[in-house]
């Protein structure tokens, strides 16, 4: 079977599923039961490549150079698109935390595992691997 047929046997809807990831966070246990010593599941999942590039783009100032002056904005920014559960868009939860927007609420949950996230988020979202074959049919990684 080549690899039109392949494609045309496989199911369209593949295409829009998104890898996900359960992450294990001290910060949102010692949140919900006000002492350390525990872990809360946290579902991450992948990020589509446009707003994965929306946001890398924060970094970049107009001439080209790096911004890192909006490091912990972009990283908001991946944890209001790839975290999953808890909802940071979730009405309720922002009102009982008295919070705006789900960015206010992803850095009062996750305040110092906000990096953390935001990489494990971005590892999903962003291969910086792929396989490609050399003419003798020797595979290498990128």
């Amino acid at each position: 079977m080549n690899l039109i047929d392949k494609l045309l046997a496989s199911d369209e809807a593949n295409t829009k599923k998104r890898a996900k990831k359960v992450l294990k966070s001290k910060r949102l246990y010692m949140q919900i039961n006000g002492t350390s010593g525990g872990t809360e599941d946290v579902t991450i999942q992948q990020v589509s490549p446009k707003k994965a590039n929306d946001i890398q783009s924060m970094l970049i100032k107009a001439n080209g150079e790096l911004n890192l002056d909006k490091s912990m904005e972009a990283e908001l920014h991946w944890l209001v698109a790839g975290v999953v559960d808890p909802p940071l868009n979730d009405t309720q939860l922002l009102e009982h935390f008295n919070c705006k927007t789900p960015k206010d609420l992803a850095a009062k949950l996750f305040r110092e595992e906000i990096s953390v996230i935001a990489k494990e988020i971005q590892k999903l979202s962003i291969s910086d691997e792929i396989e490609v074959e050399k003419e003798q049919g020797e595979v290498v990684k990128n």
